[in-house]
């Protein structure tokens, strides 16, 4: 897409809208399962950058929902902006988003050696709003994203889980009646986190239902409930 946005810079646009709006919109069936299964970029991260990546996490601060919202704030902010000059100097409408396009890769591609591959996912603008719709769904009553379930008999805390988790979401956590989330759109609870009680199911809407976890788990205390 970026080698081609080169000289039809209108592709890097569609590519952008239709990324973006293929985020949100199974986001609202789905939860981010785009993220982890269709997305171009995740792709990138998963394939290459994971084999340069220093696999650290990310501070609590940097998926904090007041983050992730001046990351879309300022994505879309520069994105308006270089749009409306494009308008009215009679140039190209696809260079912004090229040049978003170029950007936010770059940026990823940064944060994924510096951290841990997917550390771009956590204030990636079309993840979060994928997540804020996978919420309002929620809240609508229809919640049909598949879900890690944790069996507590079985859970020995050992916390592998959690280290393979590329949302560094911890499913071990659920088990234990109530847990810390950072991150949520919908709870920003500070830089601490938010902390409610949980029913054994990792119901974080940023879980990218990859299922890592599940294979990571040594006593099988964690399962994909597909339904």
């Amino acid at each position: 897409m970026l080698a081609a946005a080169f000289w039809y810079p209108l592709v890097a646009g569609v590519g952008v809208v239709g990324c973006a709006a293929a985020a949100v919109g199974v986001g609202a069936v789905r939860g981010r399962f785009y993220c982890n299964h269709l997305c171009p970029r995740g792709g990138l991260l998963d394939g290459y950058v994971r084999l340069f990546s220093r696999g650290r996490r990310t501070p609590d601060w940097f998926k904090h929902p007041l983050t992730r919202a001046a990351v879309a704030l300022t994505a879309f902010g520069l994105l308006g902006t270089g749009l409306h000059a494009a308008w009215r100097q009679g140039g190209s409408l696809g260079v912004p988003f090229l040049t978003m396009l170029g950007v936010s890769t770059l940026v990823a591609v940064g944060l994924g050696v510096a951290y841990h591959q997917r550390a771009w996912c956590q204030i990636c603008p079309a993840g979060t709003l994928s997540h804020a719709v996978h919420r309002v769904a929620e809240a609508l009553g229809r919640d049909p994203a598949p879900r890690v379930e944790v069996d507590a008999d079985a859970c020995v805390s050992c916390g592998r889980c959690g280290t393979v988790c590329r949302q560094e979401i911890r499913p071990g956590q659920y088990a234990e009646g109530e847990v810390t989330d950072h991150g949520d759109v919908f709870l920003p609870g500070g830089l601490e986190g938010s902390t409610r009680e949980v029913d054994g199911v990792v119901d974080h809407a940023d879980c990218l239902q990859c299922a890592a976890c599940v294979e990571e788990c040594p006593t099988d205390a964690l399962s994909l409930d597909e339904e």
